[in-house]
């Protein structure tokens, strides 16, 4: 069991834990950075499940919005990093939105896709915003109020499709919504994907901003760095960690 409580909600992470300065403060919009590093999303990837794994085991609700991925595709991949999503699926602990299946043609059946809600397409972020809106106020009324975590991969793919002005209208509207809730969010984004100016402007409006940088796997001498570069509640530790990825897992090599 994590040491989560009413002020934070740890990462399932010791060490980026510790880099926080004892986790991620409830009800604030994180984003998880990669720039460059691998040029995958492993990394974000691999955080943001150990995050929602984390609420899952302290008996929180979770929320994975999906516009990248079919869902069918992300419940095949999870547990070979050992976190099992669809078994707390089934609990009842986790609701999947697939903003993505409607997008890119995907036309699985109900049961395989696994979602709970679909929205037709990233672009229609009013819909979503909605959505969001009315599952946390839910939970929130169903004493989950201080006990929900949400996951948005990707935030890039959405601000690709939908745009940055819209992108920026669905935080502005989950912002009041994540202080009457107690929700907790990590939303992934690939800055090299955007404009530096629109970045910034993320960065600024949001509590926190954790970020894996680093090179191209398989390079020689590669170096791979993660660093909390913003975390507004929390008296986070300004340093970078290195960190190797080893199969479906990531070693932080941490200095204490």
């Amino acid at each position: 069991m994590s040491k989560s409580d009413s002020t934070n909600a740890c990462t399932g992470v010791n060490e980026i834990d510790y880099l926080c300065g004892g986790g991620v403060s409830r009800s604030v919009i994180v984003l998880v950075e990669e720039t460059g590093a691998e040029k995958s999303n492993f990394p974000s990837f691999f955080l943001c499940l150990k995050f929602l794994e984390d609420g899952f085991l302290n008996g929180e609700r979770g929320v994975l919005v999906l516009t990248e991925h079919a869902p069918a595709e992300y419940l095949k991949i999870t547990p070979l990093i050992g976190v099992d999503l669809l078994s707390h699926k089934n609990s009842g602990l986790m609701t999947i939105i697939d903003a993505f299946s409607g997008y890119a043609g995907v036309t699985a059946e109900p049961l395989a896709n696994k979602a709970d809600i679909t929205i037709d397409s990233p672009s229609n972020t009013i819909k979503l915003l909605d959505e969001i809106r009315n599952l946390l106020l839910a939970s929130s009324e169903d004493g989950y109020k201080g006990k929900i975590r949400m996951v948005v991969d990707s935030f890039s793919t959405l601000m690709t499709v939908a745009g940055f002005q819209k992108s920026w209208n669905l935080l502005i509207g989950l912002l009041p919504i994540h202080k009457i809730t107690g929700c907790t969010t990590m939303a992934i984004l690939f800055p090299g994907m955007h404009a530096a100016k629109e970045v910034e402007s993320f960065e600024r409006l949001l509590d926190g901003v954790i970020e894996f940088s680093g090179s191209e796997i398989g390079e020689s001498g590669a170096r791979n760095f993660i660093q909390i570069k913003k975390m507004r509640r929390n008296p986070f530790r300004g340093e970078r960690t290195l960190y190797t990825r080893e199969g479906w897992n990531i070693r932080f090599h941490l200095k204490k």
